[in-house]
């Protein structure tokens, strides 16, 4: 139902409309009283604070302002990056000045780290304990947890292969972690290492391989990639018993997934898989 349009202006005042709702398709989430952004446009309100997206939004910039100012606090990993609130002053002309402020006391946060010119084991460690470092200052000194993601191609590819190499270096890395002020925890580390393999030159290649990662770039560079793959999936979203367990995945989410995808394909159908 369209909470929206039950919305009446009040007076002359700076009108404020309340609503908790699923502002147009492209947000992740369950069509929780679905509206357009064009119901909101309407002269109406003077600011829509919305609810229902945990990821700030900023629709509309101008009267009447349409904000998302997501949730205090992440709860998750799909939550990350800085969490607050909007403190917005409004003038006797009806001028808006926003401004975010930050609220969460812990942060969490994704980082991705290429193996590409690590030689060894130690290149690797001392390369996680800058990528905290970068972590720890690019969320404001707040306590982080984190999830690494290991990518690219190099040496060190068949130990980061191996059976137990990713549970032993997250002991490593809550070793490491705790030693900094505030903590860094990691939640987990992706290991999505390929073969030193250069696919921008096995593309060229006239065979199943070569089409594959063809096709693999040409579905990474359209713009309508999403749009394609939740048309694809449809079915599987639309079940409420579905819903209950996986939420929509978001566009960069997708991309990840073709990525791994056509990591995994290369990683197989190359001849230099491990041995």
């Amino acid at each position: 139902r369209n909470l929206s349009l039950l919305f009446n202006r009040t007076g002359l005042s700076f009108n404020i409309g309340l609503l908790h709702a699923n502002v147009g398709s492209d947000t992740g989430h369950e069509p929780y009283a679905p509206c357009s952004l064009e119901d909101l446009l309407k002269p109406e309100m003077d600011y829509w604070a919305l609810g229902h997206v945990h990821k700030k939004r900023v629709l509309s910039k101008r009267l009447p302002f349409v904000v998302y100012p997501g949730n205090t606090q992440g709860r998750n990993i799909k939550e990350s990056g800085e969490k607050g609130c909007y403190l917005i002053k409004v003038s006797e002309g009806k001028e808006v000045e926003m401004e975010f402020h930050a609220t969460d006391v812990i942060r969490w946060a994704t980082h991705d780290l290429s193996i590409q010119g690590l030689q060894t084991e130690q290149d690797l460690i001392n390369a996680l304990d800058q990528a905290f470092l970068d972590i720890s200052e690019r969320e404001s000194g707040r306590p982080v947890i984190a999830r690494i993601t290991l990518s690219g191609s190099g040496p060190l590819f068949k130990f980061l292969r191996g059976p137990n190499t990713a549970s032993d270096l997250l002991e490593i890395l809550h070793e490491l972690g705790t030693s900094y002020s505030p903590s860094v925890w990691v939640e987990q580390i992706q290991v999505r290492v390929g073969p030193e393999i250069d696919p921008m030159v096995r593309m060229k290649e006239r065979d199943f391989l070569g089409d594959l990662l063809r096709y693999s770039r040409e579905l990474l560079g359209d713009r309508h990639l999403g749009e394609l793959v939740r048309e694809d999936l449809a079915p599987l979203f639309e079940s409420s018993r579905i819903r209950r367990y996986l939420d929509s995945p978001e566009d960069h989410e997708l991309k990840a997934l073709l990525e791994e995808a056509t990591r995994i394909c290369l990683e197989g159908l190359h001849g230099e898989e491990v041995e």
